[in-house]
Protein backbone atom coordinates (compact mmCIF):
# COMPACT_ATOMS: atom_id res chain seq x y z
CA UNK A 1 0.00 0.00 0.00
CA UNK A 2 1.28 3.54 -1.14
CA UNK A 3 0.28 5.30 2.52
CA UNK A 4 2.48 2.41 4.45
CA UNK A 5 5.49 2.65 1.48
CA UNK A 6 5.80 6.26 2.09
CA UNK A 7 5.42 6.42 5.77
CA UNK A 8 8.11 3.36 6.26
CA UNK A 9 10.48 5.33 3.83
CA UNK A 10 9.94 8.44 5.99
CA UNK A 11 10.83 6.33 9.43
CA UNK A 12 13.67 4.75 7.46
CA UNK A 13 15.09 8.33 6.44
CA UNK A 14 14.47 9.92 9.79
CA UNK A 15 16.61 7.06 11.22
CA UNK A 16 19.21 7.44 8.52
CA UNK A 17 19.02 11.37 9.58
CA UNK A 18 19.85 10.61 12.67
CA UNK A 19 22.60 8.01 12.37
CA UNK A 20 24.46 10.66 10.73
CA UNK A 21 24.91 12.27 13.85
CA UNK A 22 26.65 9.92 15.58
CA UNK A 23 30.30 9.42 15.35
CA UNK A 24 32.29 6.84 17.63
CA UNK A 25 35.23 4.27 17.18
CA UNK A 26 32.51 1.17 18.03
CA UNK A 27 29.51 2.67 15.83
CA UNK A 28 29.25 2.09 11.75
CA UNK A 29 29.53 5.58 10.41
CA UNK A 30 26.42 6.66 8.46
CA UNK A 31 27.67 9.42 5.92
CA UNK A 32 24.61 9.91 3.87
CA UNK A 33 21.43 9.61 2.73
CA UNK A 34 20.05 8.95 -1.02
CA UNK A 35 17.25 7.48 -2.90
CA UNK A 36 18.00 5.03 -5.58
CA UNK A 37 14.36 4.45 -8.01
CA UNK A 38 12.82 6.34 -5.48
CA UNK A 39 13.68 3.66 -2.65
CA UNK A 40 15.90 5.27 0.42
CA UNK A 41 19.20 4.20 0.72
CA UNK A 42 22.24 4.77 3.28
CA UNK A 43 25.59 5.33 2.94
CA UNK A 44 27.59 3.84 5.18
CA UNK A 45 32.04 3.40 6.22
CA UNK A 46 33.49 0.05 4.78
CA UNK A 47 34.74 -1.72 7.17
CA UNK A 48 36.51 -4.85 6.50
CA UNK A 49 35.04 -7.46 9.12
CA UNK A 50 32.80 -10.01 10.18
CA UNK A 51 29.53 -10.61 11.63
CA UNK A 52 29.70 -11.54 15.63
CA UNK A 53 26.77 -13.99 14.73
CA UNK A 54 29.40 -15.76 11.98
CA UNK A 55 32.07 -15.57 14.83
CA UNK A 56 29.72 -16.87 17.55
CA UNK A 57 28.91 -19.93 15.33
CA UNK A 58 32.20 -20.77 14.52
CA UNK A 59 33.88 -19.99 18.19
CA UNK A 60 31.39 -20.80 20.62
CA UNK A 61 31.50 -20.99 23.38
CA UNK A 62 33.75 -17.89 24.44
CA UNK A 63 35.87 -17.50 27.36
CA UNK A 64 34.33 -14.69 29.87
CA UNK A 65 37.16 -12.29 29.08
CA UNK A 66 36.74 -12.35 25.17
CA UNK A 67 32.89 -11.42 25.88
CA UNK A 68 34.09 -8.80 28.31
CA UNK A 69 36.24 -6.75 25.36
CA UNK A 70 33.29 -7.31 22.94
CA UNK A 71 30.45 -6.52 25.56
CA UNK A 72 32.70 -3.24 26.66
CA UNK A 73 32.93 -1.64 22.97
CA UNK A 74 29.42 -2.36 22.55
CA UNK A 75 28.47 -0.49 25.69
CA UNK A 76 30.27 2.44 25.27
CA UNK A 77 28.73 2.98 21.62
CA UNK A 78 25.47 2.85 23.61
CA UNK A 79 26.41 4.96 26.10
CA UNK A 80 27.90 7.43 23.63
CA UNK A 81 24.04 7.31 21.86
CA UNK A 82 22.23 6.85 24.65
CA UNK A 83 23.66 10.64 25.45
CA UNK A 84 22.26 11.45 22.43
CA UNK A 85 18.82 10.01 22.74
CA UNK A 86 19.54 7.65 20.02
CA UNK A 87 19.21 4.07 21.28
CA UNK A 88 19.36 1.25 18.70
CA UNK A 89 16.46 -0.87 19.64
CA UNK A 90 17.16 -3.65 16.86
CA UNK A 91 20.40 -5.15 18.44
CA UNK A 92 21.36 -8.70 17.39
CA UNK A 93 24.89 -10.26 16.92
CA UNK A 94 23.71 -9.73 13.00
CA UNK A 95 24.15 -5.73 13.91
CA UNK A 96 27.52 -6.49 15.27
CA UNK A 97 30.55 -6.72 13.08
CA UNK A 98 33.90 -6.99 14.39
CA UNK A 99 36.68 -6.09 12.15
CA UNK A 100 40.39 -7.63 11.65
CA UNK A 101 42.30 -5.81 14.48
CA UNK A 102 39.59 -6.92 17.14
CA UNK A 103 37.39 -3.31 17.29
CA UNK A 104 33.89 -4.20 17.75
CA UNK A 105 31.30 -1.89 15.87
CA UNK A 106 27.40 -2.08 15.84
CA UNK A 107 26.11 -1.11 12.35
CA UNK A 108 22.22 -0.06 11.46
CA UNK A 109 21.82 2.48 14.08
CA UNK A 110 18.17 3.72 14.66
CA UNK A 111 17.59 1.77 11.07
CA UNK A 112 17.32 -2.04 12.52
CA UNK A 113 13.99 -0.79 14.10
CA UNK A 114 12.48 0.10 10.96
CA UNK A 115 14.19 -2.92 9.01
CA UNK A 116 12.40 -5.10 11.49
CA UNK A 117 8.91 -3.61 10.70
CA UNK A 118 9.09 -4.54 7.39
CA UNK A 119 10.75 -7.70 7.77
CA UNK A 120 10.20 -8.92 11.86
CA UNK A 121 12.66 -11.38 13.20
CA UNK A 122 11.89 -14.86 13.19
CA UNK A 123 11.34 -16.65 16.41
CA UNK A 124 15.14 -17.45 17.05
CA UNK A 125 16.25 -13.67 16.31
CA UNK A 126 13.30 -12.30 18.49
CA UNK A 127 15.23 -13.84 21.53
CA UNK A 128 17.53 -10.42 21.30
CA UNK A 129 14.64 -7.76 21.52
CA UNK A 130 13.71 -6.55 24.44
CA UNK A 131 10.13 -7.99 26.24
CA UNK A 132 8.79 -4.10 25.49
CA UNK A 133 10.04 -3.70 22.13
CA UNK A 134 8.62 -7.38 20.79
CA UNK A 135 4.80 -5.80 22.66
CA UNK A 136 5.07 -2.92 20.19
CA UNK A 137 5.64 -0.65 23.13
CA UNK A 138 8.34 1.93 22.82
CA UNK A 139 11.99 1.03 23.50
CA UNK A 140 14.96 3.26 25.25
CA UNK A 141 18.23 2.58 26.16
CA UNK A 142 17.60 -0.33 28.70
CA UNK A 143 16.01 -2.46 25.89
CA UNK A 144 19.48 -2.17 24.58
CA UNK A 145 21.36 -3.40 27.52
CA UNK A 146 18.50 -6.44 27.49
CA UNK A 147 19.50 -7.22 23.90
CA UNK A 148 23.05 -6.56 24.75
CA UNK A 149 22.57 -9.03 28.39
CA UNK A 150 21.23 -11.94 25.62
CA UNK A 151 24.12 -11.20 23.33
CA UNK A 152 26.34 -12.10 26.31
CA UNK A 153 24.92 -14.94 27.20
CA UNK A 154 25.25 -16.68 23.98
CA UNK A 155 28.62 -15.91 23.60
CA UNK A 156 29.22 -17.66 27.21
CA UNK A 157 26.91 -20.66 26.44
CA UNK A 158 27.00 -21.10 22.85
CA UNK A 159 23.51 -21.20 23.09
CA UNK A 160 20.72 -18.88 22.62
CA UNK A 161 18.43 -18.60 25.41
CA UNK A 162 15.19 -20.49 26.01
CA UNK A 163 12.98 -18.38 28.51
CA UNK A 164 11.08 -20.72 30.84
CA UNK A 165 7.16 -20.59 30.94
CA UNK A 166 7.43 -17.37 33.07
CA UNK A 167 10.05 -15.87 30.59
CA UNK A 168 13.19 -16.21 32.20
CA UNK A 169 16.11 -17.13 31.22
CA UNK A 170 18.37 -19.25 33.36
CA UNK A 171 21.76 -18.35 34.75
CA UNK A 172 24.77 -18.37 32.20
CA UNK A 173 26.01 -20.73 34.23
CA UNK A 174 23.64 -23.35 34.46
CA UNK A 175 23.70 -23.74 30.86
CA UNK A 176 27.93 -23.43 30.49
CA UNK A 177 29.39 -24.44 33.99
CA UNK A 178 32.52 -23.24 33.08
CA UNK A 179 31.11 -19.27 33.05
CA UNK A 180 32.02 -18.31 36.69
CA UNK A 181 28.99 -17.31 38.66
CA UNK A 182 29.54 -13.98 39.23
CA UNK A 183 30.12 -12.86 35.48
CA UNK A 184 26.94 -15.21 35.31
CA UNK A 185 25.10 -12.94 37.49
CA UNK A 186 26.17 -9.78 36.05
CA UNK A 187 24.80 -11.03 32.38
CA UNK A 188 21.43 -11.73 34.47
Amino acid sequence: TVGRRAAVQNAFSDAARTATTLSHPNIVATYDLDSVAGYPMVVQEFVQSEPLRSIIDAEKPFHPDDVSVLISGMADALAYARLRGVPHLALNPDRIIVDFDGTVLITDFGLGAVLDDLEPPDATEAIFKAPELVGEQLGDALSDIYSVGIIAWEMLTGERPKPDSAGRIPFASSVNPEVPPDVSEIVS
